[in-house]
């Protein structure tokens, strides 16, 4: 073939370009418009508690509530492992993280449990790589954002090897090479020890109240975007609701009491 395309994103051999970091959702039943008005999503915009350990929540077209988050360990080697796609103490703390969200869950059935991986690379960054001597080329590392990611990194890619001149073609992580690892056992080490730390930091600031802030990302001199979650303030028993509008979050405050 004159020209060869690696798309296989976490399935590909990662080697020190990119880990496999496990995402796992459950989901709840149909809800009631009345259980929705509860929740306050009518709008189905996308929200997460602003914690160091990654969560998000979404309302599915069919009315369900979908909740996501890490917690599932690091495989030593960047091995891909099925069994870590069903890790029941992720999914149970999924599961507890809603209700301790919005009490009215609490007798609400969660029918729904699943998990995959995603590639990180060492700075988080994607990246576009097109080698015109060889006809090779490898694109990846959305890190979670894969369905807009996936699409922006594709036409870029057509636009290198078709020589179409554009703005795309400019990107930074195009054609840059990939930041490696650190070679194992202290990847898997650091890793796990980082998700382990973050786990243990909100819990220990769980129960602090802050002011009530409800306003936009820039009362906290922060700017940012759905893709780019490290940019917002990070503060347990808040939840941020991403409204569809660039630079525009609403943030909601869950009481300190509610077992957050």
């Amino acid at each position: 073939a004159p020209r060869v395309i690696r798309a296989t994103e976490v399935f590909g051999k990662p080697g020190r370009d990119f880990i496999p970091l496990y995402s796992l959702m459950v989901a709840t039943e149909p809800l009631g418009e009345d259980i929705w008005r509860e929740i306050g999503a009518q709008e189905r915009f996308t929200f997460a508690e602003a914690s160091h350990l990654i969560n998000y929540a979404q309302r599915t077209v069919d009315n369900r509530l979908a909740i996501g988050g890490r917690g599932a360990t690091y495989p030593l080697g960047s091995t891909l492992l099925e069994s870590k796609e069903q890790t029941p103490r992720v999914h149970e703390n999924l599961r507890s993280l809603a209700r301790s969200w919005f009490p009215v869950l609490n007798d609400v059935k969660f029918t729904h449990s699943w998990g995959g991986a995603v590639a990180i690379t060492r700075d988080w960054e994607p990246y576009v790589l097109w080698n015109k001597e060889t006809g090779r080329a490898r694109l990846g590392g959305y890190a979670g954002d894969g369905v807009t990611m996936s699409y922006l990194a594709a036409n870029t890619l057509a636009h290198e090897i078709l020589e179409i001149e554009s703005r795309f073609r400019k990107l930074h992580f195009v054609n840059r090479p990939i930041r490696q690892w650190e070679p194992e056992p202290l990847r898997y080490l650091a890793i796990n020890s980082l998700s382990q730390r973050s786990r243990a930091f909100n819990g220990a600031v769980s129960s602090t109240t802050f002011s009530v802030i409800d306003d936009h990302l820039s009362q906290f001199n922060v700017r940012g975007t759905s893709n780019h979650p490290h940019l917002i303030p990070r503060m347990p028993n808040w939840i941020y609701f991403h409204n569809k509008i660039p630079h525009s979050w609403n943030y909601r405050h869950i009481p300190s009491d509610s077992g957050a």
